[in-house]
């Protein structure tokens, strides 16, 4: 009789806790992956935050270098102006069209 029982058909009861039990493990696992999804996800977030923030550091210098170029370059574009208006500078400049007439 015992072997008779070991070979019958499980039970709906049997069933509803194997399927209980298989959903069980299915949703562990499922929660597994997504806990692991969410720490790769977190784990890329932190990256790209700390590049953004590198690049950004990078672009606020460039700017500033920038600054400070384009202010060099305007005292030059007027220290060349005031040299050009100098009498000295026209002084030479006649001298050199003088030359240049003379070689001809």
């Amino acid at each position: 009789m015992a072997d008779s029982a070991a070979h019958e058909a499980p039970s709906r009861n049997d069933i509803r806790e194997l399927d209980t039990g298989s959903d069980a493990a299915i949703d562990r696992l499922s929660l597994e992956q997504a806990l692991r999804d969410v720490e790769i996800a977190n784990g890329r977030v932190v990256d790209l935050t700390s590049r953004l923030l590198s690049v950004s550091e990078e672009l606020a210098d460039t700017r500033r270098e920038l600054d400070v170029l384009q202010s060099d370059h305007d005292g030059l574009i007027e220290l060349h102006l005031r040299m050009k208006g100098s009498h000295a500078f026209r002084l030479a400049d006649r001298i050199w069209a003088l030359r240049n007439l003379l070689r001809r």
